[in-house]
């Protein structure tokens, strides 16, 4: 018997209703190499703020590229003031020495295997959808995730916390996710983990975290007009206390000298 029209449109009614987004949530967690190779095609900045509990605000601007076996952070300002010449002089040097260092191509790389820390997240955690909504003009889809009452891992990166996700339909990156942390968790990464996002520190530097129960985690990813997905931002706050990495001024170079002659 053929479906009436009727049932077809109430089909669709409930297909658009409920997409098949733990589909999307599986391929949320896989990391896109081919993104990450075309995101080490650009320079950007970042712009450090944090302040603690009655202690005057910080701020920090950067320039980081992905060349060489790391992120390398290049230091612009501090407190809105620019770097003196001789500081200037010291961080090209620095970098000189960073560009001469062997390249991260290495499949062994620490912060290549601390990518499981998402398949983790997801099989402990109870997902539910919550909805669609529409970021920078593309569709997504929004998910809430639920910690195990007895989580069968140690302790790890966001193991105990409670978030809100939203995922891109067409490609399942993360767009933006507000995690709150239930439990106490620590942590010490080779790199920057931003949903979808791998980026390594250079070797000798680690992400340390450690954050208390209420404390909430926020990030957030942007798309540049090449389709390559690139952090937006990266927030921490707690009671007496928060932190903030904000991402700007994505634009290309051709080669490393490039980065040795352009300063802005």
């Amino acid at each position: 018997m053929s479906m009436t029209r009727r049932a077809l449109l109430a089909t669709a009614t409930l297909s658009a209703a409920d997409p098949d987004w733990r589909s999307l949530l599986a391929l949320s967690i896989t990391h896109d190499e081919l993104n990450f190779e075309k995101l080490r095609g650009y320079v950007f900045e970042v712009h450090d703020t944090n302040r603690a509990s009655r202690h005057l605000l910080e701020a920090q601007s950067f320039e980081i590229n992905l060349v060489g076996p790391g992120m390398y952070f290049r230091k612009l300002s501090a407190n809105g003031l620019p770097l003196s010449p001789e500081d200037t002089d010291l961080e090209q040097a620095r970098l000189r020495l960073h560009l001469s260092q062997t390249k991260s191509s290495d499949r062994e790389a620490p912060w290549r295997k601390e990518r499981e820390v998402l398949e983790v997240y997801v099989a402990t955690h109870k997902f539910s959808f919550k909805g669609e909504r529409t970021v920078d003009g593309r569709p997504a889809i929004i998910l809430e995730s639920k910690p195990p009452e007895q989580p069968l891992r140690p302790i790890e990166f966001l193991t105990h916390s409670r978030c809100r996700l939203t995922l891109d339909r067409e490609t399942g990156h993360w767009i933006e996710a507000v995690c709150e942390i239930r439990e106490r968790t620590q942590f010490a990464l080779n790199q920057i983990l931003i949903g979808r996002l791998s980026l390594p520190y250079s070797p000798g530097l680690i992400n340390r975290g450690d954050m208390d129960p209420g404390t909430t985690l926020t990030f957030r990813t942007q798309l540049l007009d090449d389709g390559v997905w690139a952090p937006k931002s990266y927030h921490i706050e707690k009671r007496g206390f928060f932190s903030e990495l904000r991402f700007s001024n994505f634009r290309k170079f051709t080669s490393e000298s490039q980065l040795l002659t352009d300063q802005r």
